[in-house]
């Protein structure tokens, strides 16, 4: 059986090795107010105010992947915990070829073109998906070897496209890492379309000229068709110079800079990918592909039911952290100690009290300051829900005013208050701790030998792992058994840590040596020792003593399977490159 056209992007979706993102110049309008809308076909976004509905349904949380692709939780059939990618550039489900097996479903073969190459594909009827409130029943899908499909997805266990993604508005927070979903009460069995009326598209302006673009989650910038683009966009201008790519490693393509691209209100000069066109009967009028990362919003809302999409773009707080620390005067190199055998403590200035002692610790979202210490420093409390190993805690923030560390300076730092009751017998000196909120701001590098650490650029060092980074934490993929696990990258843990109900038939039956009680920000949480099976990090084999915690926080850390202490890589510099989102340690 053929599938004629049966992905929007025909398969293309997650191959894209390359990340084309916006030129900063160019902008006539501040990003800090930026707001956008997709109107409906026909409609240019001025004629139209699409806003985010009143009402709010179930979230669900979920992850970045490769720094843009949306990760969340789910189940198919009696297999839980499953890894979906949501993605409105496919109309037609994917399920990994593993599950199908455990699932003992018959199968029959299908076929989806690619452009230059069919793709063969298996079809089987599933009794049941569900992310979320989202909830089909008989669905089908198509099976193969995600892996093949993209190396983007090898670790996922299904793609999810609009054929469900339609069952349900929803709205995409990037601050709170939430989806929200607003359901439309449509059946799971509503017979499917034309497949590219169930894609979301956008009309943008190109030095002028209308051009209509598939709006896709699984893409990471801008993709163009180059045919169709000349013939929309006579006299068309390209900035500075053409740079040969590929795609998938074997479609050839172009990376430009193109001028007067008006996405909403705001016209910029953008990096954008340039490729061959599909054949006229495939995605008729349709100019290219949009990624939804390319929109730089903090919030996204999609509505099915009207085919429209909105979205708010700000200036992140993150960002106007780095605003302000660029006036900051300091040296680039700070001393540390090590206390208790792991933790690296530092100093630092807060108003005119010098010399404040904290650690360093990267696997915290927000800096933290001993409830004592910040007496007559701060301002504008209010409350912050925060994850801490296995639970969510509610705690009181506070401006801090002038923040310094090295060259990073800031003017006003919120900053959570604890009592840090865990660290007043092993580092009682350490008056609070300084979190990912402060550290990205800098790439950075920790010298164990001379008891240094290096803020500003870095060289990469004898061994090296990409890092998936967003606002709250960072993770790279370590393999153990030669099967992938998630760990966040926290220099604040004294060994690896996995959450057990994470890493389910991952880790293998191994002996509890000793159960010990942990404590940390939450509290006191039991954990058991243990010897793990083999570790490695990019062919770097890893300390195996670790301790595994029963539960994990419900709803939270999607897609992470516990925490990796940079004291398993058994380096003596470790180097956080967050230009290039590595990881590298010798």
């Amino acid at each position: 059986m053929e599938l004629r056209v049966s992905l929007c992007i025909v398969a293309q979706v997650l191959s894209v090795a390359l990340s084309p993102q916006p030129v900063a110049a160019g902008s006539k309008q501040a990003e800090s107010t930026e707001q956008g809308s997709i109107c409906e076909i026909g409609e240019t976004p001025e004629k139209c105010g699409v806003t985010l509905p009143v009402e709010s349904g179930e979230e669900l949380p979920f992850r970045l992947s490769a720094g843009y692709l949306i990760m969340v939780e789910g189940q198919i059939g009696t297999q839980r915990n499953l890894r979906f990618i949501l993605d409105t550039g496919a109309t037609m489900s994917i399920v990994d070829k593993k599950i199908a097996d455990k699932l003992k479903l018959s199968r029959h073969p299908m076929e989806s073109f690619n452009f230059d190459r069919k793709l063969t594909w298996e079809q089987a009827e599933f009794p049941e998906v569900q992310f979320g409130p989202v909830k089909a029943t008989k669905i089908a899908m198509l099976v193969g070897h995600l892996a093949e499909y993209s190396e983007f997805a090898r670790n996922a266990d299904a793609i999810i496209g609009t054929d469900l993604l339609k069952l349900s508005n929803f709205s995409i927070d990037y601050e709170t890492r939430r989806i929200v979903f607003h359901l439309r009460g449509l059946e799971s069995s509503a017979a499917r379309g034309e497949p590219l009326s169930d894609c979301l598209t956008l009309e943008v302006l190109v030095q002028g000229h209308p051009v209509r673009l598939i709006v896709d989650t699984g893409l990471p910038g801008i993709l163009l068709y180059e045919e169709r683009l000349l013939k929309s966009v006579p006299g068309l201008q390209l900035t500075g110079k053409v740079i040969n790519v590929t795609m998938g490693g074997r479609l050839p393509a172009k990376q430009v800079t193109l001028h007067g691209i008006a996405i909403g209100p705001t016209d910029k000069d953008v990096s954008v990918l340039l490729m061959k066109s599909p054949p006229p009967d495939m995605l008729p009028g349709i100019v290219g592909i949009v990624g939804i990362a390319a929109l730089n919003a903090r919030w996204v809302n999609l509505d099915f039911a009207r085919g429209t999409l909105s979205w708010e773009g700000r200036q992140s707080a993150e960002a106007a952290l780095q605003a302000f620390s660029e006036i900051g005067e300091g040296d680039s190199e700070v001393p540390f100690t090590i206390e208790d055998g792991y933790l690296i403590v530092v100093e630092a200035r807060i108003g005119e009290r010098r010399r404040v002692k904290f650690a360093l610790d990267t696997g915290a979202t927000y800096s933290v300051l001993r409830a004592n210490t910040g007496k007559g420093l701060e301002n504008a409390r209010q409350p912050v829900r925060v994850v801490n190993l296995d639970r969510v805690l509610t705690q009181e923030s506070v401006n801090v005013g002038d923040f310094q560390l090295g060259p990073i300076r800031i003017p006003q730092l919120a900053m959570m208050k604890n009592d840090l009751e865990y660290l007043r017998e092993s580092a009682p000196q350490v008056e609070g701790l300084i979190g990912l909120d402060v550290l990205r701001l800098r790439s950075f590098s920790i010298d164990f030998h001379r008891r240094k650490i290096n803020f500003g650029a870095q060289r990469l060092l004898r061994s090296s792992a990409p890092m998936e980074i967003d606002r709250s934490y960072m993770t790279v993929e370590v393999r153990m058994l030669d099967r992938p696990v998630h760990l966040l990258v926290d220099t604040g843990v004294r060994s690896i840590l996995l959450y057990r109900d994470r890493v389910g038939e991952r880790l293998p039956n191994v002996k509890v040596e000793e159960r010990i009680r942990g404590t940390s920000l939450s509290g006191e949480a039991s954990l058991e020792v243990v010897t793990l099976p083999r570790l490695q990090l990019n062919g770097t084999e890893l300390e195996r003593r670790g301790v595994l915690l029963r539960t994990s926080p419900a709803g939270f850390l999607p897609g992470v399977d516990g925490y990796l202490s940079i004291a398993a890589l058994g380096a003596w510099r470790v180097s956080f490159d967050f230009e290039r989102s590595r990881l590298s340690w010798e």
